[in-house]
């Protein structure tokens, strides 16, 4: 079977090259299995002579007001013989309405278990935790953000939707350099799409668990704000910084941003780290936090539905409400509980390091056939 995948014109990003690293890892055993793959970024005759025409929604995301490129897309959408829509944007939420139009198939990374919120008219915003803060803390509708090809789909194509795979199966690397600026430029060579994976004993996978009783960390509570991007995000992340700060004194605390150095040594420190929603729902911090065995404090995860399922609630993550109220209480009560957070790291690092495609690449490719059947 003969694949091909469209890229946008010039222009990579971090979550494309981690939705597409795992098949540039796995290209020998699928080559193997009678796939050929195939990536391009340019609209011409070559994209017909495929079995499959897979458009990446990044497509519709960096061209999607070039009228010419649209009708060249759907030109070459209807002329192939199989086409999918493969949206990989950030949230559950999203969706690329003139996706459902140029495939046959539409895939994504995430969905929500409850398909009916995708229909109801009183959601004031297509990403979920959004659509809670604006609701319950009377913020303004973050207009400037929301997709312009957002809307309400219709219930006739909701069960139409498949999953393929999320972006916790991307290269996460541990980089322990005190320049920020060496580290971004490593990342950068690393993450360019169709870049080899670096092979240096450095540059390799590592799965950090120090010894547990020795860390002198309890909370972790580093990320970003988004002051000036987001207000649904910036509110959503401020409620769980607030509340870790109050526990300073009660535990040891590390919060705010720090050398980069510095920040991981604390990261081999810490015993729980927060992590709260972004533009999505799945953050890189998720998978650093899993990578260094560190037990995953972040808002319920029971409303999403992805592969791979990385989040099982107090076994591989501790789950909080959306607006943080109870972080206190359930700190309180797992630090109680003799060897409990302990496991907790364990159970989520193994979890995330069972799908790892440097570690077992059998999942993946499983799933690749399933997508691809």
């Amino acid at each position: 079977m003969k694949i091909i995948i469209l890229r946008p014109i010039k222009v990579t990003s971090k979550v494309e090259h981690d939705f597409l690293f795992p098949i540039f890892r796995c290209k020998n055993y699928l080559t193997d299995l009678g796939y050929t793959i195939k990536l391009k970024n340019k609209l011409d005759n070559s994209l017909l002579n495929c079995d499959i025409l897979c458009v990446l929604s990044t497509c519709i995301r960096h061209h999607g007001k070039d009228k010419v490129y649209m009708d060249e897309l759907r030109k070459f959408s209807e002329l192939a013989k199989l086409t999918y829509f493969l949206d990989i944007s950030d949230s559950g939420g999203v969706f690329y309405e003139r996706g459902f139009e140029i495939g046959a198939v539409y895939y994504k990374k995430q969905i929500y278990h409850d398909r009916s919120y995708y229909t109801n008219t009183n959601t004031c915003e297509p990403r979920m935790h959004f659509d809670y803060v604006i609701k319950n803390n009377f913020i303004k509708k973050d207009s400037h953000n929301i997709p312009d090809n957002y809307s309400h789909i219709s219930k006739n194509i909701i069960d139409d939707i498949r999953i393929s795979w999320n972006v916790g199966l991307g290269d996460y690397r541990t980089f322990s350099f005190p320049s920020k600026t060496l580290l971004r430029g490593v990342i950068r060579m690393q993450t360019k799409i169709c870049r080899k994976p670096m092979i240096f004993p450095m540059f390799q996978n590592r799965y950090d668990f120090n010894e547990y009783s020795d860390r002198n960390v309890d909370l972790l509570s580093c990320f970003g704000s988004y002051d000036l991007t987001s207000k649904p995000i910036s509110f959503h992340r401020k409620a769980s910084a607030d509340m870790a700060a109050s526990l300073n004194g009660d535990y040891k605390v590390a919060s705010g941003f720090f050398p980069v150095d510095e920040y991981y040594t604390l990261l081999r420190k810490a015993k729980m780290a927060l992590s709260p929603f972004g533009w999505g729902e799945m953050t890189w911090k998720d998978f650093e936090v899993f990578i260094n065995g560190i037990a995953l404090l972040k808002p319920n995860m029971s409303h999403l539905e992805t592969w791979p399922d990385y989040y099982i609630e107090n076994e591989t993550y501790l789950p909080y409400e959306w607006d943080a109220s109870d972080i206190s209480d359930l700190i309180e009560r797992v630090v109680s509980k003799d060897g409990f957070l302990e496991q907790i790291a364990r159970n989520g690092q193994e979890r995330f390091k069972s799908f790892n495609i440097h570690n077992d690449p059998s999942p993946f490719i499983q799933r690749f056939e399933t997508v691809f059947a």
